[in-house]
């Protein structure tokens, strides 16, 4: 029961839970790879986060406006290759979402 004369504070506030949640939407792991497909509330945006177990490599993904959220969940290293950015895969001589496929 709420009363609306008493000012909750800090995590007593009912509605502090709510705007911090981050929602797991989907995951996906092989070989090592764990991707995850998150989404949160508060802030309005999904993400995509991306983490090689057998290199220690990771990164991060927001998906911007006009992008689906599950097609860079399910081509990570498109999206990151597309941004310029590093995502260790570089090293290992693997330019595209196919090769790792292969």
């Amino acid at each position: 029961m709420l009363d609306s004369h008493v000012t909750y504070l800090g995590l007593a506030d009912p509605g502090a839970c709510a705007d911090t949640t981050v929602r797991e939407l989907d995951s996906r792991a092989i070989d090592g790879l764990q991707v995850d497909l998150l989404w949160s509330q508060r802030e309005g945006r999904a993400w995509v986060e991306v983490a090689d177990r057998k290199t220690g490599e990771s990164f991060s993904l927001v998906v911007r406006e006009g992008e689906r959220p599950y097609d860079v969940f399910h081509h990570p290293y498109a999206y990151a290759a597309l941004r310029g950015m590093t995502t260790g895969t570089e090293r290992a001589g693997l330019d595209s979402d196919a090769e790792l496929a292969a």
